[in-house]
């Protein structure tokens, strides 16, 4: 088992090639091409309109590309060009595989239903049937995310954005991804919520189990980044690099530190 670990480690996760992502004649994206490996994260960088949403949709498969391929490493060892995916199959992957932090928390809730109806039905898209269990696990999430547990039967409506933005938060994480995508996830929170949610990423990593999954929010002023973390006990590699004008490192960096991409600069191959 620790063999197969280590050579699914060998093998990225996620995989963009020649991304390029064209509206009429703005060009959102051009040639982005890098490799994802399980333990690496990936922080893009720029300023507001430089194209990092729109990359961070086609890498999630929810933006057709104008040119190039994403392909994701699934469960079975078999890497699958996401455009190749039914719609059903890429359900499945948000339910299961992935998890996805919108920058407007309303777009990634249930706004009708209870806050541990969002948090619960992740788990019950897992296998999870036990109602007890489900409750007193999405009680638990709420709590570390810095919600009062008396909400947890109010809608996200009744919520304010930076509640909203933590229970988003704490939906996509409970499930344990293998692969998670943040869109400025710590946006409109506090400082002090910031410094607090980070130290909850951080801390997820150490106490998953028997797979372990590595996430990071954004540095302050960038954007979206993917954070995944396979396999076994192995400190993860890391090429630590920065890329492109403008590209810096985060204020705070966790471990391990991210690769910075700057899309102001889209011209490159890692």
């Amino acid at each position: 088992m620790a063999d197969q670990n280590l050579v699914e480690n060998d093998e990225p996760l996620l995989v963009a090639k020649s991304l390029s992502k064209s509206f009429g004649r703005i060009n959102a994206c051009r040639d982005v091409s890098f490799s994802l490996y399980p333990g690496e994260v990936l922080a893009i960088v720029g300023e507001s309109g430089s194209g990092k949403s729109t990359l961070l949709q086609m890498l999630s498969g929810q933006l057709a590309p104008s040119a190039g391929h994403v392909s994701y490493r699934m469960r079975d060892g078999v890497t699958r060009d996401l455009t190749t995916l039914g719609e059903a199959e890429r359900r499945f992957l948000f339910r299961t595989d992935w998890g996805f932090v919108h920058q407007d928390p309303a777009q990634g809730l249930r706004m009708a239903v209870s806050a541990g109806a969002n948090v619960g039905e992740r788990l019950m898209a897992v296998g999870w049937n036990h109602y007890g269990r489900i409750r007193e696990t999405a009680s638990d999430w709420l709590t570390r995310v810095e919600i009062d547990v008396a909400r947890i039967d109010d809608a996200p409506r009744t919520y304010s954005g930076g509640m909203r933005q933590r229970l988003q938060i704490a939906r996509n994480l409970v499930t344990e991804p293998r692969l998670v995508f943040m869109d400025e996830p710590t946006g409109g929170l506090d400082v002090s919520v910031q410094a607090r949610l980070l130290d909850l990423l951080r801390s997820a990593r150490r106490r998953a189990e028997p797979r372990r999954y590595h996430r990071h929010p954004r540095p302050r002023g960038g954007a979206p980044l993917v954070a995944p973390r396979d396999g076994d006990e192995r400190r993860p590699r890391h090429r630590d690099r920065s890329h492109g004008p403008g590209a810096r490192r985060p204020a705070r960096a966790l471990y391990p530190a991210p690769r910075l991409l700057d899309p102001a600069a889209m011209n490159f191959t890692i």
